[in-house]
């Protein structure tokens, strides 16, 4: 999925021909934990419980298990937040979405654009939020 392009010249003046530089692809500096087997033994437990609550191991969680620690933390937090907390989940995935949006994080935002569409978050303000700052993510 390439989420940061730059619009052609129709979508420019569609937006009042504001422009933002897109972000640069870069090679991840870490190399990804994908699999239990990656941490030590006695943090091995982190990961059950990440594939546990989210179904797999994927995403942040593949750079987050270089510090076993911050990755349960980190997993406790967002499972709380995602699932527990008391704002309505439509709520939360147009919360997700705008920061996502805002902070250009292209795997949280086609996560929550998915999301959104399964709970029936008009087209219109997902396309809303994508174009709000002025560049563009392909959902």
């Amino acid at each position: 999925m390439r989420c940061f392009e730059k619009p052609d010249s129709r979508e420019t003046q569609q937006l009042g021909g504001t422009t933002r530089p897109c972000k640069e692809e870069f090679m991840a500096r870490l190399t990804p934990i994908t699999s239990k087997n990656q941490v030590p033994a006695k943090d091995q437990a982190i990961v059950d419980s990440i594939v546990a609550s989210r179904g797999a191991l994927q995403g942040p969680f593949t750079m987050f298990l270089h510090s076993p620690e911050l990755a349960g933390r980190l997993a406790h937090l967002g499972a709380y937040v995602r699932f527990e907390g008391s704002l309505d989940m439509r709520v939360r995935v147009l919360a997700a979405m705008t920061v996502a949006r805002e902070l250009e994080a292209a795997y949280v935002w086609g996560a929550q654009t998915g999301g959104a569409r399964r709970l029936n978050v008009p087209e219109a303000t997902i396309t809303a939020i994508c174009f709000i700052s002025g560049s563009w993510m392909r959902s």
